[in-house]
């Protein structure tokens, strides 16, 4: 397994073969992504989603990622945890509770959890569930192994590429503009805000579309999250 994604760099075929490789222990759906802050949306950070289509959609309508005790549980360790391994206080209340019982409704009756850095520093995770799991202390050993390097093949299949295509990133300057243009402010208020003229502005915003890749203002600011460029 760690040799195939060692040679793989298609976002598809590594989808694939970790699809393939957790099937053996009985984990029909998976999900590789970074973890932001509680106020951003999960879905810029996802790299591979293996969730069924159902619960994905039903986990962002809710916002259930506010709630999710698995999330919280991500960011106060380092080791993997089964979902029946969380400590209770972070399952009590009606919400947490909620994202467990809706899960096992979609066929996720139990999990595993593998808490990881990406390659910014920030938090990420591999996450894997099914309906009936096989997964001894050895094998669990394995899958842990596995996973960490299905995360780095799948940030460097997924981010990697964009980041070549500029060599620079963002200035602070060009972070403040962004930032500000997602609070919904013209470039007239940004200039003032920031003591600049409304043309630095417009350029400042044309050399974010042009390292970013972008066409405007809301997708630059996809990208930037995307990237780890900017935390709302």
């Amino acid at each position: 397994m760690i040799d195939a994604l060692g040679r793989l760099n298609e976002p598809e075929a590594i989808f694939a073969r970790l699809a393939e490789y957790l099937a053996r222990y009985g984990f029909t759906s998976f999900l590789v992504t970074g973890l932001p802050s509680q106020k951003e949306r999960l879905e810029p950070y996802i790299l591979l989603n293996g969730w069924p289509i159902g619960w994905f959609e039903r986990y962002k309508e809710v916002n259930h990622y506010r709630h999710d005790p698995c999330v919280r549980h991500c960011f106060s360790t380092i080791e993997p945890f089964a979902w029946d391994e969380l400590p209770a206080q972070l399952i009590q209340g009606k919400e947490p509770q909620r994202v467990m019982d809706e899960a096992t409704d979609f066929g996720l009756a139990g999990g595993l959890c593998i808490p990881l850095h990406d390659v910014y520093g920030s938090q990420a995770v591999v996450t894997m569930a099914g309906q009936q799991i096989e997964l001894a202390p050895s094998a669990r050993r394995m899958v842990h192994l596995a996973s960490l390097y299905a995360y780095g093949a799948a940030e460097r299949s997924i981010r990697a590429p964009t980041y070549h295509k500029c060599e620079s990133r963002l200035t602070e300057r060009e972070r403040d503009v962004l930032l500000w243009s997602a609070e919904g402010k013209t470039f007239w208020e940004i200039g003032m805000i920031l003591g600049i003229s409304e043309a630095t502005v417009n350029d400042h915003m044309r050399h974010i579309r042009e390292k970013l890749g972008t066409r405007n203002a809301t997708h630059s600011l996809a990208e930037a999250l995307k990237r780890r460029e900017l935390r709302l």
